[in-house]
């Protein structure tokens, strides 16, 4: 199994006492817009509500043979691929709260709504 890493940064995965560092290909990104299309009273304040609207996925790849993507966890939730994950269990950067090491892979699934 080959990891590819769409993180926008390297990426460090560690079990146990074994890490490895994987390079970044690229950046997975969500393309998406906002619209204001409403306001919500609360304690006397107009709240703009505005809605997200996701247009597609950029940056990552078709899938492979034998090949995970690693992306952010939008990305991966948006994706709805089995090639695609999220880091998980992880460390940030004190200083950006990036991602810099991560001890699992998280593999989002929609909302089961019949439950």
């Amino acid at each position: 199994m080959r990891v590819r890493n769409y993180t926008g940064h390297p990426l460090t995965i560690t079990v146990g006492n074994k890490s490895v560092t994987v390079k970044s290909e690229g950046r997975a990104r969500i393309d998406s817009g906002i619209e204001e299309v409403g306001t919500i009273e609360f304690e006397g304040l107009e709240v703009p509500l505005i809605e997200l609207r996701e247009k597609q996925i950029l940056g990552l790849p078709e899938p492979e043979d034998d090949v995970i993507y690693v992306v952010s966890g939008i990305v991966a939730t948006a994706a709805q691929r089995v090639d695609v994950v999220a880091p998980s269990r992880v460390s940030r950067e004190e200083k950006t709260g990036r991602v810099r090491e991560c001890k699992a892979f998280v593999q989002p699934r929609p909302i089961d709504k019949e439950s």
